[in-house]
């Protein structure tokens, strides 16, 4: 008469996949926070001219409008965004160079000639400074100087151009020990909601990023310890009739939870 033996319950692969499960996010979160030092970043981004007035076939030839001896065909809208991406605050201390210069170009060699330019969201500033200048070159200067910007703290400026111009923009400023990027052309399509746009969507819910991050490890972790439970189940002979449907119940949940983990290094990274 032989007996048959089974791996203990602790050595079972399912419970160390569950247990793995368990502290993988907890571990992940220590890691991140060891290694994400504090950063000072700005980002710039624009997008390319818009019409602002419709053309109508046969007006153009019977009106003329001149603005300071440049010939009106169209107003165009730009829109400039900039964003604290980095992990402190930057205040007028931070551009040791003073204000941040863009540059925009008629890369037709044209005149560029911006109208007006208007703070469209200030990110609650007391007394950020914005201004423009015109020459009778092909660049015109739109000038920015923030007075408190904190991380992701995002700045969205509209400028109105004379015409329609193929725009091409450049920067001029430092941050103290940190990094100023861009610009950078902003996507046609930036509306489209994607995996990045639903995790900062989550984010902006809550309100707070590791709010964000507590509630989806307390979800890992009810994950988790189900995963377990459902397959401890699996393993005694009481439930032999349903170890199927527990096993499938218990790998499912294993699942979950990893596209949990998944999530969670998502929002410490985009968010």
């Amino acid at each position: 008469m032989t007996t048959q033996t089974s791996k203990p319950f602790f050595k079972r692969i399912e419970v160390k996949v569950a247990l793995i499960s368990a502290i993988l996010p907890f571990l992940i979160t220590y890691l991140i926070n060891y290694f994400d030092n504090d950063k000072k970043e700005l980002t710039i981004s624009y997008t390319q001219p818009e019409k602002m007035i419709s053309e109508i076939d046969g007006i153009s030839n019977e009106l003329s409008i001149m603005y300071d001896s440049s010939s009106v065909k169209n107003i165009s809208k730009l829109i400039l965004k900039i964003k604290n991406t980095g992990t402190v605050c930057l205040t007028k201390k931070d551009f040791v160079d003073g204000p941040i210069n863009l540059y925009l170009t008629n890369k037709s060699g044209a005149q560029n000639v911006i109208l007006q330019v208007i703070e469209r969201e200030d990110a609650n500033q007391q007394n950020s400074h914005l201004t423009f200048k015109n020459s009778k070159s092909s660049t015109s200067q739109i000038i920015y100087s923030p007075s408190l910007l904190n991380s992701n703290d995002e700045i969205v400026i509209e400028s109105y151009i004379l015409n329609s111009p193929d725009i091409r923009i450049s920067t001029k400023g430092k941050i103290m020990d940190g990094q100023i990027f861009g610009p950078n052309a902003i996507a046609i399509k930036e509306n489209k909601m994607g995996y990045k746009s639903l995790i900062i969507s989550l984010t902006s819910l809550l309100g707070s990023k590791w709010l964000a991050i507590l509630i989806e490890l307390l979800f890992i972790v009810i994950l988790s310890v189900s995963t377990l439970f459902q397959l401890a189940m699996s393993t005694e002979k009481e439930h032999k009739e349903t170890k199927p449907l527990l096993q499938i119940m218990g790998f499912t949940t294993g699942i979950l939870a990893v596209i949990g983990i998944i999530i969670i290094v998502s929002t410490l990274l985009i968010a």
